[in-house]
């Protein structure tokens, strides 16, 4: 979803929404967006950070994108937030 559905940041409920409007993966149990919230974040945790794909973006409540496109959406002191709360791409050399 991240890669192919989006060019910006998204939280857990906005992949949860694309992967249920294009039906992407059969939802099944109770709690599809916790068990998606806990994935995200253990891929970005502890010693699976080296190899996750995903990043969350630091000082944002759950705004995940890929690892590789981190450094365009890590904020630099001259990065600011467009109106509508997402950040823009910065030039930071992180």
């Amino acid at each position: 979803v991240l890669e192919n559905f989006s060019d910006a940041p998204m939280t857990p409920k906005q992949i949860l929404h694309v992967i249920q409007t294009k039906g992407l993966k059969e939802m099944s149990g109770t709690a599809p967006l916790a068990c998606l919230v806990t994935m995200l974040h253990s891929q970005v945790r502890g010693d699976r950070v080296k190899n996750s794909i995903f990043f969350k973006l630091p000082g944002r409540m759950s705004l995940f994108t890929l690892k590789k496109n981190a450094p365009q959406w890590t904020k630099s002191p001259n990065a600011t937030e467009s109106g509508d709360g997402t950040p823009t791409a910065s030039t930071s050399s992180t």
